[in-house]
């Protein structure tokens, strides 16, 4: 995409820039000491809570106003810095991370080390954000019934009236016989299904009012599958037996129509009827 493009060039540019500074006799240290206080960061949210003892050696060793006197007497060395950083990583990542730190400890250059560094530590970031929702999950999902019951009891006590819309969506569905167990799941199945067909702009039922943006969600999902089935269908019926057999044709029709949801509608109707011309010519 072109945001893609972009966002790379830009980054290619500012380690572009801090090549050219770090090459200068004296080096040019400003966007290194920046870069050192984001690592210092990282490294920060990478430690669990308890891990005290790390963190006061991070603070200690990654000292920027320590390294700013090193480097005004010529005694900074960057490289000293970033193998310290690895072994540091290598300590507190999770498994999952070893095998990239350790390439890193394997590459000889400094900016493609600090590249490395920045992009794996995004991740083990992200590792440690999974690993305290997944600890605090069982909490979460044990609580979630009572705050949900909660919040429903609030927005009856402010809607008040009962629930018309509830009772009017389920009684279009109502089972002959309400005795019937498998009629009543039938009746209940056939109720949310019809949440995917639900009008705009009609309030969802009061007892959905927790989940609406979900049931949003799953009726875009639902609209954009049916209509690729159908474009599929009758793309496959109107260039006949031959293309409609040939599975990958199938396949790449299907990707294809997917690209006609993408925000420049315009150039993707152009590209789904330039690909299917030229498959049926």
């Amino acid at each position: 995409s072109v945001l893609k493009v972009v966002t790379e060039s830009v980054h290619n540019a500012y380690w572009d820039l801090l090549q050219e500074e770090l090459s200068q006799r004296p080096p040019i240290l400003d966007h290194a000491l920046q870069l050192l206080h984001e690592i210092k960061e990282s490294l920060y949210h990478a430690l669990l809570p308890h891990q005290t003892k790390l963190k006061k050696e991070i603070a200690d060793y990654l000292d920027l106003d320590l390294i700013k006197q090193q480097a005004e007497h010529d005694a900074f060395d960057f490289q000293e810095y970033a193998r310290y950083i690895i072994s540091l990583m290598a300590k507190i990542c999770a498994p999952v991370r070893d095998d990239e730190v350790k390439a890193l400890s394997q590459v000889q250059e400094l900016i493609p080390t600090l590249r490395g560094i920045l992009e794996v530590l995004s991740k083990m970031k992200l590792d440690m954000l999974n690993f305290k929702l997944s600890s605090v999950k069982p909490d979460v999902v044990a609580n979630s019934t009572n705050y949900e019951r909660e919040k429903f009891h609030e927005y009856l006590e402010v809607k008040g009236g009962g629930l018309p819309i509830t009772k009017n969506w389920l009684r279009k569905f109502k089972p002959q016989n309400p005795s019937n167990k498998e009629e009543i799941n039938t009746a209940l199945s056939t109720a949310f299904l019809d949440l995917l067909t639900w009008e705009p702009g009609i309030p969802y039922p009061e007892t959905l009012v927790m989940d609406c943006q979900r049931f949003l969600k799953l009726k875009e999902d639902y609209f954009k599958l049916t209509n690729i089935v159908t474009l599929t269908l009758v793309t496959l019926s109107t260039l006949g037996s031959k293309l409609a057999g040939n599975v990958e044709f199938k396949s790449q029709v299907t990707k294809s129509f997917l690209l006609l949801f993408d925000a420049n509608c315009v150039t993707s109707i152009w590209y789904v009827s330039n690909f299917i011309f030229k498959c049926y010519v």
